[in-house]
């Protein structure tokens, strides 16, 4: 009772302090032992299938094009061109070549609106990405 109460109070909370810290370390490392030792959980098959559904519309799709649009279309998505450069590969100005790539887009956005629904926006969203 003659001693004063602070230091006992100090004491008493980083004490605690200490066994909270020493508690979450813990904690941690048992999360860590557990996540390593877990299967690794991935969708890898239903992402294949997507992916092939996908491809497959889209191949459809361009099978819609115009060759010209086509090849404009590829020349820029595969090969992965600028606007320029394909127009000075085809000789044609690079307002054609937009006006094609905006063609052929508006076709593949209305050939998968019309077979595929889910798919369409998220298509035309990654080709237009990849410009």
């Amino acid at each position: 009772p003659d001693s004063p109460f602070a230091p006992y109070v100090y004491t008493i909370v980083k004490n605690r302090i200490l066994n909270l810290l020493a508690g979450i370390e813990k904690e941690q490392q048992l999360k860590n032992v557990i996540l390593s030792g877990s299967v690794d959980v991935t969708n890898d098959t239903e992402d294949k299938i997507l992916d092939d559904d996908l491809n497959q519309l889209l191949e459809k799709a361009l099978l819609d094009l115009t060759s010209q649009q086509r090849r404009i279309f590829d020349m820029s998505r595969k090969e992965m061109k600028s606007h320029k450069e394909i127009a000075e590969e085809l000789n044609i100005s690079v307002y054609t070549v937009q006006q094609h790539i905006s063609a052929s887009l508006k076709v593949i956005r209305s050939y998968l609106v019309k077979y595929s629904g889910t798919y369409a926006d998220l298509l035309v969203l990654l080709f237009c990405l990849n410009s």
